[in-house]
């Protein structure tokens, strides 16, 4: 089997078949073949590393480290590696299996999912395990995922993006983490305050309440030598559930003095300082992944489903159902006017074909995934969207009038606006907008509806 070996030693024969590249011809010549790394720094080994897997087109090699260097592993650099210090029989076997999956492959990955995909592929007893790093903002982290990916780009978004398209499938939950509901950090710390005047001063404390008079005091002052004595009413206490009790409440605060059974809890971000109550803490799922059906087909064919099936996730139901829901919807409008209203909005991406043509299509993806996750934050639950051909998107927000149709437009020009690349490249969108009751002269079934809109689509010019 023919081998890449890159090495800090030109000299040192590892394998006999070998051909010697520096990281700047590799990584230029992208070839087919397992890669062995020769180094006695584990920093070295994680830029090699790191940069080899950062290529999408060079991510699914066979990757190994000849041998173990001195010192502390870095933190996920395993992960990254096929395997560290395997003798020749044992790296041989495993790049041959990975490099048999591979020859399955009919096209390059260009982009991180193409990449991912096809790691994955190459490797099918594979999963993508999280990292535990208390020093990560997230407390896990996914090695490989960080390393496709560019600098600012945050992996969770990704990986959520990943699973809704069936690229990656969720095998198990390990974890479950609750962040901060500014920055998404997970360092929080959570304490007890009053809840009367939200100190954190507060105090265990042991009270007395005197059936005689009713005086709640802490026992402290109940001593008398040794014996009770109620400090109020001079009482004797003798006998528990007789003469007094212990109240539930066991909590002090020793700014107000207020007593209480269960504090309440505040949670405080390390990072930014917010704080805010844990039920209104957003929860992340930290899980292991498995390549899903379609990443399969994505690694083995490339990305070949519609470029605009990005927005198949937001609020989407089958074109079927959508025109069944809207004729109800007319229905309603007519026969009770003064009560039901709704608007549709179609949607069409206008220069669609000229994105195809300058990013590709993976990078037209990839534009339309960021903006229906915009889209989605602009959505509300009830609002419904379905996709009828590769061009048009249309949207059926119930309980909507025209000026608040109107206004959603506007905000989804401006996220079109949002998703302008380093090349200028924009999304230009065209939109119609129908309100009822209030039309008069419109179709009263749903595809002639969506027909006349869609007619109205084709002609617009403006963004």
């Amino acid at each position: 089997m023919q081998w890449i070996g890159l090495s800090e030693q030109p000299a040192s024969v590892l394998v006999a078949d070998m051909q010697r590249l520096d990281l700047a011809a590799l990584l230029a010549e992208e070839p087919r073949a397992p890669v062995l790394l020769e180094t006695s720094a584990w920093p070295q080994a994680a830029a090699w590393v790191r940069a080899i897997r950062a290529q999408p087109a060079l991510s699914h090699l066979p990757l190994f480290l000849a041998t173990r260097p001195d010192g502390a592993e870095p933190p996920g650099l395993a992960s990254l590696l096929d395997g560290i210090a395997l003798d020749a029989a044992g790296r041989d076997a495993q790049a041959g299996e990975i490099m048999a999956q591979a020859a399955r492959l009919t096209h390059v990955a260009a982009t991180p999912g193409e990449a991912l995909a096809q790691y994955l592929a190459c490797r099918p007893a594979q999963r993508l395990h999280p990292v535990k790093d208390w020093t990560a903002p997230a407390y896990y982290r996914y090695p490989l995922v960080e390393t496709l990916l560019t600098e600012g780009e945050d992996p969770y978004v990704w990986l959520e993006r990943w699973s809704r398209r069936r690229i990656l499938d969720t095998e198990v939950v390990v974890d479950r983490l609750r962040l901060c509901d500014q920055c998404s950090s997970a360092h929080m710390n959570h304490v007890d305050v009053c809840p009367s005047c939200a100190s954190i001063d507060i105090t265990s404390t042991r009270l007395l309440h005197c059936f005689t008079c009713g005086h709640v005091d802490q026992q402290e002052s109940f001593q008398r030598q040794h014996r009770l004595e109620c400090p109020k009413c001079s009482a004797a206490l003798r006998h528990i559930g007789v003469d007094y009790d212990r109240p539930l409440e066991q909590l002090q605060c020793r700014q107000c003095k207020n007593l209480f059974v269960d504090a309440d809890v505040r949670s405080q971000c390390m990072a930014c300082g917010a704080s805010s109550s844990p039920e209104r803490l957003p929860v992340r799922p930290i899980a292991v992944y498995r390549l899903g059906g379609a990443g399969l087909l994505l690694a083995r064919q490339g990305n070949l489903s519609p470029v605009l099936s990005g927005l198949d996730t937001v609020n989407f139901i089958v074109p079927a159902l959508f025109e069944r829901l809207l004729d109800w919807q007319i229905a309603l409008a007519r026969r009770y006017p003064e009560s039901h209203f709704f608007s549709v909005i179609g949607l069409r991406v206008r220069n669609l074909e000229e994105l195809v043509s300058t990013l590709g299509r993976s990078v037209t993806a990839t534009l339309i995934d960021g903006f229906a996750e915009r889209l989605r934050a602009t959505l509300r639950t009830t609002d419904l969207t379905t996709r009828g051909d590769d061009d048009h998107i249309w949207l059926l927000t119930p309980h909507t009038d025209e000026a608040g149709a109107r206004l959603l437009v506007s905000r989804m020009r401006e996220l079109g606006q949002a998703s302008r690349q380093a090349n200028a490249a924009v999304l230009a969108l065209s939109t119609a907008v129908v309100s009822m009751p209030g039309a008069d002269g419109l179709p009263l079934e749903a595809n002639q509806l969506m027909g006349l809109m869609a007619s109205r689509l084709e002609t617009e010019i403006e963004t």
